[in-house]
């Protein structure tokens, strides 16, 4: 089935929504925009970001979950605290991109995958707009292979890592997931 959607007068964060909507649904719904010629362009995004992150809890002990220790060299908070996740690459679908990222990070695999948070960020320099998904789900093994992504893992509890990081982004997710663990 296609949607599309049309209209003259569409702000950045409906669009961003409509972004949101293309990816969460993009398996059972493709979503299509027309826009007409003589749209003001200042009112929307230079670019949309789709970042996810999952809060994995470890196999055996749910209070716990992977933290992942950033590279010194990386671009985006170097030596920071971080969780599974990454860029998702349009068209592709989220659960699809998460188990990727887990491959690629910690060279596991994941299962039991819940959406849990969906937020909007704009970042006025560049005009960049951010939907970040968080969400749950259960590593299938405690062994893991980082990658050069990383410096270093650790599996802690929701206490643990609020001294880890100052991320507020992952903190929020880390508290949603955590709340009745």
């Amino acid at each position: 089935m296609e949607l599309v959607l049309f209209h003259k007068n569409f702000l950045g964060n409906t669009l961003l929504f409509l972004a949101w909507i293309h990816q969460i649904l993009y398996s059972k719904l493709r979503l299509t925009m027309s826009l007409p010629n003589t749209l003001n362009t200042d009112l929307f995004c230079n670019e949309v970001n789709f970042l996810q992150k999952i809060v994995l809890f470890h196999p055996t002990d749910s209070h716990k979950f992977l933290a992942l220790k950033r590279s010194a060299s990386d671009e985006s908070r170097p030596n920071d605290w971080d969780l599974v996740g990454g860029h998702v690459i349009f068209g592709e679908e989220n659960e699809e991109s998460l188990h990727r990222e887990a491959r690629e990070e910690a060279d596991i695999e994941i299962s039991g995958i819940h959406p849990i948070q969906v937020t909007t960020i704009y970042q006025k320099e560049g005009k960049v707009c951010k939907l970040f998904i968080g969400y749950e789900g259960i590593a299938n093994t405690e062994v893991i292979h980082i990658s050069t992504e990383h410096s270093s893992y650790m599996w802690v509890t929701s206490e643990e890592f609020r001294k880890l990081t100052q991320t507020s982004f992952l903190l929020d997710l880390v508290a949603i997931a955590t709340k009745n663990v």
